[in-house]
């Protein structure tokens, strides 16, 4: 049964070769197309089994909803000085797409693999600091969904709120699939827990569709999502119980920093105490 969760993410434009988001590359965003683009590429160095899934004339829509607005008092202003201008907008896009062919190729990082992620000079320090900086995120590239032959059609719907009413423009195009092209990836986050374990899991938020086939992405999570601690003896990784000491101490000089002055005004009432029962 198709899974209904959404797990892949749209790449950040189409007519992308699947070499440009790789099965087992290293991005820092699924959203920021200069994070996702030439990153780290590990897919030699994967040592698990790739599972692969073909699904022949395919064809159907993704439909995607973006909305924002100004706030209360900026679309206020707005109005009074500028009321032709948008204080609010709504968009709505449409992909209808129809191809020959669409590959699913996905796999389960190992130790291994994970302890390589690890060692990189370049993700190194997001690891280490990724529980402190919610935005400091490592991710690999677990599936990726490949496109052969067809069309993808784009429309989109803009809705705009003025002032003086509103306007709507709408916009229409054709993407040619005439060669392998990447259609979507989705990732598991690597990351540091605060005993400074390794461990990965899927990662979800804001994800676009779901996996139509989904026995590809069963087979890859059968294993567990968290590394034992035996595994990461075995490949090598290192732990970071030193800096969660330091985190402990920052948080208990926060602490006393926070008390200080309840523990001054106490000494001071004993002080007083004491002076009226001897004096």
């Amino acid at each position: 049964m198709p899974s209904t969760q959404k797990s892949y993410f749209l790449p950040p434009h189409w007519q992308l070769r699947p070499s440009h988001i790789p099965l087992g590359g290293i991005i820092t965003s699924v959203t920021d197309e200069r994070e996702i683009l030439g990153k780290k590429d590990l897919s030699t160095d994967i040592d698990t089994e790739i599972y692969t899934k073909e699904a022949k004339s395919c064809s159907g829509k993704i439909e995607l909803s973006y909305k924002g607005h100004l706030g209360v008092f900026s679309s206020i202003q707005l109005v009074r000085t500028r009321p032709e201008a948008p204080y609010a907008w709504k968009t709505e896009v449409e992909y209808r797409y129809a191809c020959e062919l669409i590959e699913t190729r996905s796999f389960k990082p190992s130790p291994e693999f994970l302890a390589k992620v690890a060692a990189d000079p370049a993700f190194k320090s997001r690891l280490k600091y990724n529980y402190l900086d919610p935005r400091a995120k490592v991710f690999v590239v677990t599936g990726v969904k490949i496109a052969n032959k067809g069309s993808i059609t784009h429309i989109q719907e803009n809705l705009f709120a003025t002032g003086d009413g509103g306007r709507m423009d709408n916009h229409r195009s054709q993407i040619p699939i005439e060669q392998p092209m990447l259609f979507a990836f989705q990732v598991e986050q690597v990351y540091f827990i605060w005993t400074g374990k390794l461990t990965t899991k899927a990662y979800v938020k804001g994800a676009h569709i779901g996996q139509e086939d989904n026995e590809a992405e069963d087979k890859a999570q059968d294993a567990d999502e968290d590394l034992g601690d035996e595994d990461e003896a075995n490949c090598g990784m290192e732990t970071h119980d030193g800096l969660v000491w330091l985190v402990g101490l920052v948080g208990l000089a926060w602490l006393v920093w926070l008390v200080w002055p309840v523990c001054l005004a106490l000494l001071v009432w004993l002080a007083w105490l004491v002076y009226q029962w001897l004096y």
